[in-house]
Parts: structure tokens; C-alpha cells; sequence
């Protein structure tokens, strides 16, 4: 009998780029003041909140049910969050077949509404990118 594991990968990149300014006060209160009204999307409930929520809802027997062999099989899903803060357009960015890459679109697509990005005090859709690996085992 083969058993299904979900596993949720997370890529968290930093880059941080430097170079020598002389940072006045009002500079300073206009970067802080940009950080502030600019953001992109996020999950109401944070990222914590995001993951708790695709494992809460992703059904991980769909490759199993479907007859995937045993193995990992990563998939790829491009989403777009809205200015309601609604998931407004999904494309699977892998066919990896089993019902995977449909499973995670149909999980995406219930989502509760996010905050959505702001931009020059302007709502704007924003493009995300999710990752989720299923492994099937003996």
C-alpha cells in the first residue's frame, strides 16, 4: 500500500544590495514613510497562516488515488492576487500529472481573501509563485 506524504517547500531568498549614501532625517522619514504604504500581498493570517491552510486543505491522497508511482513529484503553481485581495488567476507551471497541479489550483482558488499589494497608495494585483512537493512511498 503506498502512503502519501505532503511536504510544503519553501524557497526564502535574500538580496541586499549597499552602497555609501549619507542618509538625511527627512530621507529617512520618507523611506520609513514607503515602507510603510508599500507592501505586497500576504495572507491575512501570515505566512504560518498560509502553510497551516494549504495542509489543512490539500488532499494528499490525489496521487495516490490517481496511481502515481513511487517517488517526489514537485509541482508549480503561478497565481495572481487582486486588488480585492482575490486569488484572480491560476496556471500550473508543471505537469506532473496525477491530479497534482489541479489539487493545488482548486486549494488556491478557495483561499480566504489576502491583503492585497499596495503601490504608490494604489491596490495592484501581484504574481505568486507556489511550490509543493508530494511524495509517494511503498
Amino acid at each position: 500500500m503506498k502512503t502519501l506524504l505532503l511536504a510544503v517547500l519553501i524557497l526564502l531568498s535574500t538580496t541586499a544590495f549597499s552602497q555609501k549614501t549619507t542618509i538625511t532625517d527627512s530621507t529617512f522619514d520618507n523611506l520609513l514613510k514607503d515602507t510603510l504604504t508599500n507592501h505586497g500581498a500576504y495572507f491575512r493570517n501570515g505566512l504560518k497562516g498560509w502553510l497551516d491552510y494549504l495542509h489543512n486543505n490539500i488532499d494528499p491522497s490525489i496521487a495516490e488515488f490517481n496511481d502515481a508511482k513511487v517517488g517526489k513529484y514537485e509541482v508549480k503553481v503561478l497565481f495572481y492576487i487582486g486588488v480585492d485581495g482575490s486569488v484572480i488567476y491560476t496556471k500550473p507551471l508543471t505537469n506532473k500529472g496525477f491530479g497534482m497541479e489541479e489539487e493545488l489550483i482548486r486549494v488556491i482558488k478557495k483561499s480566504p481573501l489576502w491583503v492585497p499589494a499596495i503601490e504608490n497608495k494604489q491596490k495592484i494585483k501581484e504574481l505568486h509563485i507556489q511550490s509543493f512537493t508530494f511524495y509517494v512511498t511503498d
